[in-house]
């Protein structure tokens, strides 16, 4: 039979515990040591152009392989180089998708704008609404009612609730 503990060895064993316990980090203290996991990027991009300065006369870009519908939001997006001063007057740009069907679809009217900290346009988006997925597009054009300089054209697709929420 194995002698039972003494109130004196109990004693020590919790206050040993409890010493090292004490040497543990606290949450607060580990939280910014953890890693970060990076959320997924809820965009599909494909490069379409480069630096190109969009003028009244169609560009016509030919992507390597045709656009398709992936995700539910379907835009180009323009990157102007360089960022325009918020106020300032933009130019009117249309844009069109040229169908393996033979259709043309044109982009919504409107454009959306992001704006960088000193309220300068860093990327406008032109939308097209209701694309048949059945369908891929072989050629974009693009112009502007005045030159309009952009460092890189963008066919992007999301999911409207994934980025505005």
């Amino acid at each position: 039979m194995l002698p039972s503990p003494s109130t004196k060895q109990i004693a020590s064993f919790i206050v040993g515990c409890l010493f090292l316990l004490s040497f543990q980090p606290s949450r607060a203290q580990t939280s910014r040591h953890q890693t970060h996991i990076p959320a997924k990027n809820p965009f599909i991009d494909r490069r379409l152009s480069g630096r190109v300065t969009l003028t009244s006369e169609w560009l016509e870009l030919t992507p390597a392989k045709p656009l398709k519908i992936a995700r539910d939001t379907h835009e180009l997006t323009l990157f102007p180089d360089p960022p325009i001063p918020d106020g300032r007057p933009t130019a009117k740009i249309e844009a069109e998708l040229i169908g393996s069907d033979g259709t043309t679809y044109h982009s919504r009217p409107g454009i959306a704008q992001t704006l960088s900290g000193d309220l300068k346009i860093t990327s406008r988006s032109l939308g097209f609404k209701d694309l048949p997925d059945n369908v891929t597009y072989t050629k974009v054009r693009i112009k502007s009612s005045t030159p309009y300089p952009v460092s890189k054209i963008l066919w992007r697709c999301y999911n409207w609730g994934e980025v505005n929420h």
